[in-house]
C-alpha cells in the first residue's frame, strides 16, 4: 500500500483579476493529485466568483473569503488573509492569480522540495517564473530558451539603499548552473516550502506592496530557512506591461477615489514597518525577524547591508574549486554577475597566466575565500572599508590599472591613497615611480606583467567571413565620436560598441576586419587591458598613439600606431591589404606569446629579489 501524497496549500490573493478562473482551473486539471490539494482564496471583487471556482475545480478542495476591492489594504494584507485559511497542510504554495502550470506540477515541487531537503533542513523554493502570454482567451508559454539556465535574483543596477529608500527592485537573470542556487530573495509570486513556513514566517498585514518580499526574504533567512533557485519551474506568470494603469492595480484610480485611505499612506506605513524591521525598532511579534541567524550575516553572505544601507558584492563560497587546493584567487568583483563586465577579460587572463606559470589558480565573482592568495580586480575605496574585517593584507593584493598621472584619472588621489596599505599589483611604470616617490621604503607596490592568453577567444581565422570593416570599443566621446565620422566618410563600415564585455563582445570581433582604438579624452596611455581578447583573437588593431612603458611597451609588437589626424589613411590601406593585415595581427599574437607574467617590486632599478615566474609573498 502506497503512502498518501502530501498536501499542498496553494495560497491565492486576487484583485480584481480576470484570469483567477483560469489559474485554478489550470492549476486543478494539471495537477497529478487534485485530491491533494486545497485551493485557498482571498477574492477582492466586487462580486464573489465563489460559485464559479467551485464547478473549475475538479476534485480539488477550496476555501474561499470574499472582499469588496474598497475594503482591501493591498497585496500583503490580502495574503496575510490568505494564511488564515491554512488548516495544517504539509506544504505551501504561494502564487498569483495569473499563472498556468505544467502537467504533474505538484508532483514535481514535492520532488524537488525532497531533493532540497538533502542540503538543509528548511529548505525553499522561489523565483520570478518564466512569462506567459494570454492570446485570444489561452495561455501562450514562453519556456526558457536554455535548459541548462537557471534563473537567480539580482538587484537592479540602479539599485540604493538610504533611510528613504529601503524597497529594492529585483530582476531574475539565467545563469547556468547544474543544480538549484542557493539565493537570499524570494518571490510573492512563486514559493513553495513546507507549511511550517507559514506560522514561523507569516505576511505582515502592514506592508503593502513593495518591500513585502524582502521582508519575506530577510525574516525566512534569520529563521533558519534557506532560500532555493530552481532549475526547473513547472509554472508560468502573466506579466503585465511595466508603467501601464491596469484594473487589477489596488491603486487603479477608480478604487483609491473612493476609499477613506490613500496608496501613499500605505506604502509611507510600509516603508516605516519595513524599518522597524530592518534597524530593530520597537517589538514585531510574529512578524519580526528570527533568531537563528543575524542580520549581519545576511549582509555577509548576500551584499544587502541593510544596517549600512549598501549594496555590495557579496563574502561567499569559492564555487570553482577548493579554495584549499588553489594558490591565488583572482577575484573579480562584478555588480553585473553572472553577465561579464569591465575586468572579467583581465581575470580570466590572469588565471591563465598565472596557470601557465605553474601556479595554480582559480577565478572567483564576488566571494572573498577564506583561504589562499587573492589578486583583486574591480575594488574602490569603499569596498575596502566595508570588507576591511574580512580581508587579510598578508595574502590580499589589490590590482590596479588606472594611472594616476592622467587628467582622467578614475578615483584620482583618493584611491591611491586608498591603496597605501595593502599590497598592490600595478601594470603602469608611472605609478609605481609615484608610489615610491611619495611612501618611500613603506610602499609595498609591484609592476605586474600582463600578457593576452590564446584561450582568451576563438581566433578570427576559425570564424566566418566578416562584413563590418572597423569595430570600435568604448564609451562615446567628442574625439571618438568624430574618429567614427570620419571613418564613414571615408566609405568604411563602422560598428562603435558600448557596455559589451568579454564572450557578449566577441561576436562583434569576429565580424570585423580590424579593430580600431581612439582614446576616450586627452590622456593616451596604452588601453592594455582592451586590447587582451582581440590580440589573442589574432584581430589587427590600429591604435591612436599612446604612452607605452615597460613592460607593457607594444610600440614594438607590430600593432599599427598612429595619430589622430592619420587614422582614416592607416586603416584604409591595412584593409587593402588582406596579407599585411593579417601579418599585423601575426605579430602581435607572437608578440603577446613571448611575455610571460612578472613581478617586479618597486620599479626595475630597484628590484627585491622576486622571481618573475614567482608570486610574492611577505
Amino acid at each position: 500500500m502506497h503512502p498518501p501524497q502530501p498536501s499542498i496549500f496553494v495560497s491565492v490573493a486576487s484583485f480584481c483579476d480576470p484570469l483567477l478562473l483560469h489559474t485554478v482551473r489550470d492549476g486543478a486539471a494539471k495537477a497529478e493529485h487534485p485530491g491533494r490539494i486545497c485551493w485557498a482564496v482571498v477574492d477582492q471583487h466586487p462580486e464573489s466568483r465563489q460559485e464559479a471556482l467551485r464547478e473549475v475545480l475538479g476534485g480539488s478542495t477550496m476555501r474561499y473569503l470574499h472582499l469588496h476591492p474598497l475594503h482591501s489594504r493591498g497585496c500583503s494584507w490580502a495574503r496575510s488573509l490568505v494564511a488564515t485559511l491554512f488548516q495544517g497542510e504539509d506544504h505551501v504554495l504561494q502564487i498569483d492569480s495569473h499563472t498556468c502550470f505544467e502537467p504533474g506540477w505538484d508532483l514535481e515541487l514535492l520532488r524537488q522540495l525532497a531533493e532540497l531537503r538533502l542540503r538543509c533542513a528548511k529548505p525553499v523554493i522561489s523565483i520570478y517564473p518564466h512569462g506567459f502570454e494570454w492570446v485570444n482567451g489561452q495561455a501562450v508559454t514562453n519556456p526558457p530558451g536554455d535548459p541548462e539556465e537557471v534563473l537567480v535574483f539580482q538587484s537592479v543596477p540602479e539599485a540604493r539603499l538610504s533611510d528613504d529608500q529601503l524597497s529594492l527592485m529585483f530582476r531574475a537573470v539565467g545563469t547556468a548552473a547544474a543544480e538549484p542556487v542557493e539565493g537570499f530573495h524570494l518571490a510573492g509570486g512563486f514559493l513553495f516550502a513546507d507549511g511550517a513556513f507559514i506560522h514561523e514566517v507569516p505576511y505582515d498585514p502592514r506592508l503593502y506592496f513593495h518591500g513585502d518580499e524582502q521582508s519575506l526574504a530577510l525574516r525566512a533567512y534569520t529563521h533558519g530557512w534557506t532560500i532555493f533557485h530552481p532549475r526547473k519551474i513547472p509554472l508560468y506568470h502573466h506579466y503585465k506591461p511595466a508603467g501601464q494603469a491596469h484594473d487589477t492595480q489596488h491603486w487603479n484610480p477608480q478604487w483609491e477615489s473612493a476609499r477613506d485611505f490613500s496608496q501613499s499612506q500605505l506604502t509611507q506605513a510600509a516603508h516605516e514597518r519595513l524599518r522597524d524591521l530592518v534597524d530593530g525598532r520597537g517589538d514585531l511579534g510574529v512578524y519580526g525577524l528570527g533568531a537563528q541567524r543575524t542580520l549581519q550575516s545576511f549582509a555577509a553572505a548576500s551584499g544587502i547591508d541593510y544596517a549600512q544601507r549598501r549594496l555590495r558584492p557579496p563574502i561567499g563560497p569559492v564555487g570553482d574549486a577548493d579554495p584549499q587546493s588553489a594558490v591565488v584567487h583572482v577575484v573579480e568583483l562584478n555588480p553585473h554577475h553572472p553577465r561579464p563586465y569591465v575586468f572579467t577579460d583581465c581575470a580570466r587572463n590572469l588565471v591563465e597566466q598565472l596557470r601557465s606559470s605553474g601556479l595554480r589558480s582559480v577565478h572567483t565573482v564576488n566571494a572573498i575565500p577564506a583561504e589562499g592568495q587573492m589578486l583583486v580586480l574591480g575594488w574602490s575605496p569603499q569596498w575596502l572599508d566595508d570588507h576591511r574585517a574580512h580581508l587579510d593584507p598578508q595574502r590580499t593584493i589589490l590590482f590596479n590599472s588606472e594611472p594616476f598621472d592622467s587628467s582622467e584619472r578614475i578615483g584620482g588621489l583618493d584611491r591611491l591613497e586608498a591603496m597605501r596599505p595593502w599590497l598592490v599589483a600595478d601594470i603602469h611604470e608611472a605609478n609605481l615611480r609615484l608610489m615610491r616617490d611619495r611612501w618611500g621604503d613603506e610602499h609595498r607596490a609591484m609592476g605586474l606583467q600582463i600578457a593576452p592568453q590564446p584561450t582568451l577567444g576563438q581566433r578570427v581565422a576559425d570564424r566566418p567571413d566578416p562584413w563590418v570593416d572597423v569595430v570600435m570599443v568604448g564609451s562615446s566621446s567628442p574625439r571618438r565620436s568624430q574618429a567614427l565620422k570620419d571613418l564613414q566618410d571615408a566609405g568604411l563600415t563602422v560598428r562603435h560598441i558600448e557596455g559589451a564585455y568579454g564572450e557578449e563582445l566577441m561576436p562583434w570581433l569576429q565580424r570585423a576586419r580590424l579593430m580600431v582604438h581612439v582614446h576616450h579624452g586627452q590622456g593616451r596611455q596604452f588601453p592594455l587591458l582592451r586590447m587582451l581578447r582581440p590580440v589573442a583573437m589574432g584581430l589587427p588593431v590600429v591604435c591612436e598613439s599612446s604612452l607605452c612603458e615597460a613592460p607593457h611597451d607594444w610600440s614594438s609588437s607590430g600593432m599599427v600606431f598612429c595619430e589622430r589626424q592619420d587614422l582614416v589613411a592607416r586603416c584604409q590601406a591595412l584593409l587593402a591589404d588582406e596579407r599585411q593585415r593579417m601579418a599585423t595581427a601575426a605579430a602581435c599574437r607572437a608578440y603577446a606569446q613571448a611575455l610571460g607574467i612578472g613581478w617586479r617590486w618597486g620599479v626595475p632599478t630597484e628590484p627585491r629579489g622576486i622571481a618573475p615566474q614567482g608570486w610574492p609573498g611577505r
